[in-house]
Protein backbone atom coordinates (compact mmCIF):
# COMPACT_ATOMS: atom_id res chain seq x y z
CA UNK A 1 0.00 0.00 0.00
CA UNK A 2 0.91 3.83 -0.57
CA UNK A 3 -0.41 7.00 -0.59
CA UNK A 4 -1.38 9.12 -4.25
CA UNK A 5 -2.72 12.74 -4.23
CA UNK A 6 -5.01 14.12 -7.13
CA UNK A 7 -3.74 16.62 -9.04
CA UNK A 8 -6.78 17.10 -11.55
CA UNK A 9 -10.21 15.60 -11.88
CA UNK A 10 -8.66 12.26 -13.21
CA UNK A 11 -5.32 12.34 -12.38
CA UNK A 12 -3.44 10.79 -9.15
CA UNK A 13 0.41 10.98 -8.57
CA UNK A 14 2.48 8.09 -6.41
CA UNK A 15 5.48 6.58 -6.57
CA UNK A 16 6.58 4.08 -9.22
CA UNK A 17 7.69 1.91 -6.23
CA UNK A 18 4.29 2.06 -4.43
CA UNK A 19 2.73 0.17 -8.20
CA UNK A 20 5.47 -1.35 -9.72
CA UNK A 21 4.52 -4.95 -10.77
CA UNK A 22 1.02 -4.11 -9.94
CA UNK A 23 -1.71 -6.06 -12.08
CA UNK A 24 -4.37 -4.13 -10.36
CA UNK A 25 -4.30 -1.00 -8.80
CA UNK A 26 -7.52 -0.04 -6.28
CA UNK A 27 -7.63 3.63 -4.53
CA UNK A 28 -9.65 4.13 -1.44
CA UNK A 29 -10.83 7.11 0.89
CA UNK A 30 -13.11 6.99 3.63
CA UNK A 31 -17.04 8.22 2.63
CA UNK A 32 -16.09 7.18 -1.59
CA UNK A 33 -16.82 4.62 -3.81
CA UNK A 34 -13.57 2.54 -4.01
CA UNK A 35 -12.01 2.91 -7.81
CA UNK A 36 -9.61 0.92 -9.89
CA UNK A 37 -6.65 3.26 -11.28
CA UNK A 38 -4.57 2.55 -14.43
CA UNK A 39 -1.17 3.74 -15.19
CA UNK A 40 -0.13 6.51 -17.33
CA UNK A 41 3.00 6.98 -17.06
CA UNK A 42 5.58 5.75 -14.61
CA UNK A 43 9.35 7.04 -14.10
CA UNK A 44 11.97 4.84 -11.88
CA UNK A 45 14.52 7.41 -11.87
CA UNK A 46 12.92 9.88 -10.41
CA UNK A 47 10.29 7.22 -8.29
CA UNK A 48 6.74 8.74 -9.58
CA UNK A 49 4.35 7.59 -10.96
CA UNK A 50 0.84 8.87 -12.75
CA UNK A 51 -2.25 7.31 -12.63
CA UNK A 52 -5.52 7.71 -14.05
CA UNK A 53 -9.52 7.02 -13.23
CA UNK A 54 -12.36 6.74 -15.23
CA UNK A 55 -14.90 8.67 -12.84
CA UNK A 56 -14.50 12.35 -11.59
CA UNK A 57 -12.37 12.49 -8.30
CA UNK A 58 -13.68 15.19 -5.66
CA UNK A 59 -10.40 17.36 -4.84
CA UNK A 60 -6.91 17.81 -5.91
CA UNK A 61 -3.82 19.76 -5.21
CA UNK A 62 -1.89 22.12 -6.86
CA UNK A 63 1.58 21.20 -8.08
CA UNK A 64 4.07 24.94 -6.84
CA UNK A 65 5.87 25.79 -10.65
CA UNK A 66 8.52 27.62 -9.35
CA UNK A 67 11.01 26.94 -6.63
CA UNK A 68 12.03 29.32 -4.12
CA UNK A 69 14.38 29.32 -1.08
CA UNK A 70 13.05 26.83 0.86
CA UNK A 71 15.05 25.49 2.96
CA UNK A 72 13.88 25.78 6.36
CA UNK A 73 10.34 26.31 5.13
CA UNK A 74 7.93 25.04 7.29
CA UNK A 75 6.12 21.59 5.33
CA UNK A 76 2.77 18.91 5.77
CA UNK A 77 2.52 15.91 4.85
CA UNK A 78 -0.95 14.14 4.63
CA UNK A 79 -1.32 10.14 4.10
CA UNK A 80 -1.81 6.55 4.73
CA UNK A 81 1.38 4.90 6.91
CA UNK A 82 0.99 1.29 8.66
CA UNK A 83 -2.12 0.77 6.87
CA UNK A 84 -1.87 -2.63 9.12
CA UNK A 85 -2.98 -0.50 12.21
CA UNK A 86 -5.48 1.48 10.59
CA UNK A 87 -7.14 3.55 7.52
CA UNK A 88 -7.21 6.89 9.08
CA UNK A 89 -4.90 9.74 7.22
CA UNK A 90 -2.04 10.67 9.18
CA UNK A 91 -0.97 14.78 8.93
CA UNK A 92 3.23 15.15 9.89
CA UNK A 93 4.65 18.70 9.95
CA UNK A 94 8.36 19.23 9.95
CA UNK A 95 10.71 21.69 7.86
CA UNK A 96 13.01 21.87 4.69
CA UNK A 97 16.23 20.23 5.63
CA UNK A 98 17.99 20.05 2.11
CA UNK A 99 18.20 21.06 -1.13
CA UNK A 100 19.54 17.61 -2.07
CA UNK A 101 19.11 14.24 -1.92
CA UNK A 102 21.87 10.96 -0.81
CA UNK A 103 24.94 12.15 -2.42
CA UNK A 104 23.50 16.03 -3.55
CA UNK A 105 21.09 14.10 -5.81
CA UNK A 106 18.91 17.11 -7.13
CA UNK A 107 16.09 15.29 -7.93
CA UNK A 108 15.39 15.22 -4.00
CA UNK A 109 14.80 17.50 -0.90
CA UNK A 110 15.27 16.88 2.61
CA UNK A 111 12.77 17.27 5.23
CA UNK A 112 11.86 16.07 8.86
CA UNK A 113 8.55 15.44 9.04
CA UNK A 114 8.05 11.80 10.40
CA UNK A 115 6.95 9.33 7.53
CA UNK A 116 6.01 5.48 7.59
CA UNK A 117 6.00 2.65 5.49
CA UNK A 118 3.05 3.93 3.50
CA UNK A 119 3.79 7.32 3.08
CA UNK A 120 5.46 6.85 -0.29
CA UNK A 121 3.08 9.37 -2.52
CA UNK A 122 2.12 11.39 0.29
CA UNK A 123 2.47 15.22 -0.68
CA UNK A 124 4.77 17.66 1.09
CA UNK A 125 2.96 20.98 1.47
CA UNK A 126 4.00 24.47 1.80
CA UNK A 127 1.55 26.43 4.37
CA UNK A 128 0.22 28.09 0.78
CA UNK A 129 -1.46 24.50 0.37
CA UNK A 130 0.92 23.33 -2.68
CA UNK A 131 2.79 20.36 -3.33
CA UNK A 132 6.70 21.17 -3.53
CA UNK A 133 7.20 17.34 -3.45
CA UNK A 134 6.65 13.87 -3.11
CA UNK A 135 7.62 11.75 -0.15
CA UNK A 136 9.59 8.53 -1.66
CA UNK A 137 12.16 7.11 0.65
CA UNK A 138 14.10 7.73 4.22
CA UNK A 139 17.20 6.36 5.80
CA UNK A 140 16.48 3.82 8.73
CA UNK A 141 18.68 3.91 11.63
CA UNK A 142 19.01 7.89 11.05
CA UNK A 143 16.21 10.06 12.70
CA UNK A 144 14.20 12.38 10.06
CA UNK A 145 16.19 12.05 7.24
CA UNK A 146 13.49 12.10 4.90
CA UNK A 147 13.56 12.17 1.22
CA UNK A 148 10.95 13.61 -1.97
CA UNK A 149 10.97 13.79 -4.98
CA UNK A 150 10.94 17.82 -5.85
CA UNK A 151 7.62 19.19 -8.07
CA UNK A 152 9.79 20.51 -11.28
CA UNK A 153 9.95 16.79 -11.87
CA UNK A 154 6.56 15.75 -10.48
CA UNK A 155 5.37 18.11 -13.46
CA UNK A 156 7.92 17.04 -15.87
CA UNK A 157 6.14 13.35 -15.46
CA UNK A 158 2.50 15.05 -16.11
CA UNK A 159 4.22 16.69 -18.90
CA UNK A 160 5.71 13.97 -20.52
CA UNK A 161 2.85 12.05 -20.56
CA UNK A 162 1.13 14.75 -22.70
CA UNK A 163 -0.72 16.78 -20.18
CA UNK A 164 -0.32 20.66 -20.15
CA UNK A 165 0.77 21.80 -17.08
CA UNK A 166 -0.65 25.05 -17.13
CA UNK A 167 -4.06 24.02 -17.43
CA UNK A 168 -3.64 22.13 -13.82
CA UNK A 169 -5.55 23.90 -11.03
CA UNK A 170 -4.10 26.31 -9.05
CA UNK A 171 -5.88 26.70 -6.23
CA UNK A 172 -2.85 28.20 -3.76
CA UNK A 173 -3.91 30.28 -0.47
CA UNK A 174 -2.85 33.61 -0.42
CA UNK A 175 -1.97 33.27 3.70
CA UNK A 176 -0.10 30.73 4.99
CA UNK A 177 -2.66 28.14 6.56
CA UNK A 178 -2.40 26.26 9.77
CA UNK A 179 -2.23 22.96 9.84
CA UNK A 180 -5.78 22.05 10.38
CA UNK A 181 -6.44 24.39 7.89
CA UNK A 182 -4.16 22.31 5.63
CA UNK A 183 -5.78 19.05 5.91
CA UNK A 184 -9.18 20.28 5.95
CA UNK A 185 -8.35 22.08 2.78
CA UNK A 186 -6.16 19.32 1.02
CA UNK A 187 -7.81 15.25 2.93
CA UNK A 188 -10.34 14.99 -0.16
CA UNK A 189 -7.17 14.50 -2.60
CA UNK A 190 -5.39 11.63 -0.51
CA UNK A 191 -6.57 8.81 -1.53
CA UNK A 192 -4.64 5.12 0.04
CA UNK A 193 -3.35 2.78 -2.85
CA UNK A 194 -3.40 -1.14 -2.81
CA UNK A 195 -1.87 -2.76 -5.21
CA UNK A 196 -2.36 -6.51 -6.56
CA UNK A 197 0.35 -8.22 -8.01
Amino acid sequence: TGTAFAIDRYHLLTCEHVIDGATIIGIRQQGQADRQAQVVLADEGSDTALLKVSEPLPSFIPIRELGYDLLGESVTTLGFPLTGLGSQLQVTRGNIAGLQGIGNDIRYLQFTAPIQPGSSGSPLLLPTGEVIGMVTHSISNAQNMNYATKSQLLLALVASAGLNVSDLPKNVSQSPLSTPQLTKQSKEALWLVGCQA
